[in-house]
Parts: C-alpha cells; structure tokens; sequence
C-alpha cells in the first residue's frame, strides 16, 4: 500500500529541506513524497528538485507557474499523489518519527477507512495538541462530522484516502483557507469510514536557522491601537463545515446544523484565540477579535436569520467576558477547557 506525503508548499525552502528529510527516514518502504510550489521566489525551484532527485525516494514535484493561493495548491499536491492514502505534511512540519508511517500503515490497512486523523506535537515545545483521544474506527454520518469537525483546522496529520479526496474534491471552496475541513466534514458527514489514531504522527512548527517559519502571531502587532474588527476566519471555517453537511441532512436541518457549528467555535476556537492573543501580549487584536465575532457579523456568509444569532448570542458573550480574567486564571483553566472540548473523539 503506497502512502503519498502531500506538502503544499511556497517560500519555505529551509524549512521544507527539514521536513523531506523526515520522509526520508521512514522505514517504511512505500511512501511518495508529492511537493506543490506555489510559485515560490526563493531558492525552492532549484533547492527542491536538487534535494528530490539525490534523495532516492519517489516523488512527483509539481511547479505552479502562478500563485494559486493555499487551498488550490493543497489541493493540487493531493491531485498529483498516486498513492492509495495522502497524508497531509506542512512545509515546516515533520513527520514525527522514523516509524511513524509503518505504524500508521499498520492502522490502515486493518480500517481501510476514509479518512484518518492523528495527533500532533509542537516541534519546540514537545506539547501535543490532542485532536483524538482514542484509537478507533467508526462509520461517518453528520453528527459525527459535527463531533470531529474542530479536529480538521490543522492540516498536517490529515490522511484522506486517494478515492475519498477525488469524490469531493472542489474548487469551489479556494480563497476560504479551510478547504481540508470541508474535505473532511464532506467525507465525514457523507458516512465515510473515519479513523482516529489516538498517537502522535507529526511535529508542527520545526526550527531552522533564523527560527521558525512565520505565523499569525507574527501579525498580531498590527492591530495596536487600530479598531479593526476581524473574525479570525472563523466564519469561512463555519462557512465551508456547514455546507459540508448541509448536503447530507434534511433542509429542515440545516439550522440546527449552523448553531451546533458557531456554538462550538465560540465556545473554543473563538476563546481560544482570545486567550492566545493576550498570552501573545496582543490584547488590541483580542479586542478586534471580539468586535469581529458579534454574531450577525460571524454569521454574515452562513445564517443571517435572528434565530441563529440570538441561539449564539450567550456563548459569544460568555467567551467574551473571558477577556475580564487575569491570564494566570486562565492558563490553570485552559487544559481542563481542553480536555472537555475533545471528550468525545
């Protein structure tokens, strides 16, 4: 069974040399390495292909002549694979192990499921995001999907199988940035096999030279001092995930589909985020967060209807006063915060 290691990539050149070479060390014997660039302006065009031909391994290194954007050369990479399963790698992400892809072979072919979901680690850190708590196959269905949508938001550690990529793959969710959570709610929410590997598969966020490789935190300064509202993207996340499964139930449905969505993200991403902002020493951003996540305007691309803004209304304002709490209250708060938000995965 070939696995192909998808990574999008795009001005990452150091950083993806770290992360080929996590490929290269795995013991498993049939793995691909699909490399998109998205028109990349650094070294990458030669560093890459150079690194690819000396490394022995098989590989397919597709050269976007334009910049496509994140989702569509994501979705280019897993295009381009030939394997049967494609595990999603970040250009600054490893693969977490030299094992790691044998065991994770083990799993698959045993469930043979539609998609599979794994932990990860920061690279820095050591500190694993627990997307999953238990090692198990299930059948997909909506509520399911409504359950492990959350688990999604970061692509590495994401493996679809090759025939339930090609079944749902769609450009009509490029620009949102999210297209792996319709991917996955889509498969997940269509009755798809799902598989949930309970250990860590990948390391996100790896060092090299300067240090690592940018992030949102980098632009959090900005907001200093500037009124400017933003919903952090969590309206194209509620966006792409309800219409993922709006196709699979009842338009009677569809609104209760919308609150359980929004529900969840405020009541984690969206306090999240305002927690990481001020541990960031960005309370102007934390601020212009909250101003961006007022229910009408988060539900804006979704639900502009009273009732489901007025069913959110608590929960937004509930995250919100968390702004009012010291910090070192909620650093004692946030793992027992998170634990109850995965309870059920």
């Amino acid at each position: 069974m070939r696995i192909s290691v998808c990574i999008p990539q795009y001005n990452r050149c150091a950083h993806l040399l770290v992360a080929l070479e996590s490929i290269r060390a795995q013991t498993y014997g049939n793995v691909e390495v699909v490399v998109s660039d998205d028109g990349s302006t650094d070294e990458s065009r030669t560093a890459i292909p150079e690194y690819l031909a000396r490394s022995g391994m098989n590989y397919q290194y597709i050269q976007q002549e334009k910049n496509l954007g994140y989702d569509a050369n994501l979705r280019a990479a897993l295009a381009g694979a030939t394997g049967e399963y494609l595990f999603i790698l970040g250009n600054d992400d490893v693969i977490h192990a030299p094992t790691t892809l044998a065991e994770i072979a083990t799993h698959l072919k045993e469930s043979r499921p539609d998609l599979a979901i794994g932990n990860v680690a920061d690279a820095r850190t050591h500190e694993v995001a627990m997307r999953v708590t238990k090692t198990r196959s299930l059948a997909g269905s909506p509520e399911v999907a409504l359950t492990m949508f959350r688990a999604l938001s970061c692509v590495t550690g994401l493996i679809f199988s090759r025939d339930a990529f090609l079944r749902h793959n769609t450009s009509r969710y490029d620009g949102s940035i999210f297209v792996q959570m319709y991917l996955g709610s889509a498969i997940i929410a269509s009755g798809g096999r799902l598989l949930t590997i309970a250990s860590t598969i990948a390391s996100t966020g790896t060092d090299v030279g300067a240090g690592h490789a940018n992030s949102y935190i980098d632009t959090l300064p900005g907001h200093r001092g500037n009124i400017m509202p933003s919903t952090g993207g969590l309206d194209e996340v509620g966006r792409v995930v309800c219409e993922a499964i709006w196709k699979y139930v009842p338009p009677a449905r569809r609104s209760s589909i919308t609150i359980s969505v929004f529900s969840q993200l405020l009541a984690f991403s969206y306090a999240y985020w305002l927690y990481d902002y001020r541990h960031n020493g960005a309370p102007w951003a934390a601020f212009n967060l909250a101003l961006g996540c007022a229910p009408p305007r988060l539900l804006r691309k979704t639900d502009r209807s009273v009732r489901a803004s007025a069913a959110i209304a608590p929960i937004y304002l509930g995250a919100t006063s968390s702004m009012l709490v010291p910090l070192p209250i909620l650093d004692r708060l946030k793992a027992a915060v998170r634990s109850y938000s995965i309870r059920n995965r």
